[in-house]
């Protein structure tokens, strides 16, 4: 799913951007698990700034485990 996103949503605006950056947005919450969605940020030539998901995971022992070792695992 991450790769045919990637190939339909960023890859067709990698020649008209000036800035193209990749985020990571993390949601706790007590009680539950906690999340983080793995984001690509664009800024297109006309400056049209675009945001596209690539996906949500589960972040499983967040308080614990290194979040860093967790999206390597991932990608």
């Amino acid at each position: 799913m991450m790769k045919c996103t990637l190939q339909k949503l960023v890859f067709p605006f990698v020649n008209v951007t000036i800035s193209m950056t990749a985020t990571f947005n993390l949601w706790m919450n007590k009680g539950a698990f906690n999340t983080f969605a793995f984001v690509i940020n664009l800024l297109t030539l006309d400056w049209e700034p675009k945001l596209v998901t690539i996906g949500l995971f589960e972040a499983k022992r967040t308080s614990k485990v290194n979040l860093a070792h967790q999206l390597q695992v991932l990608f």
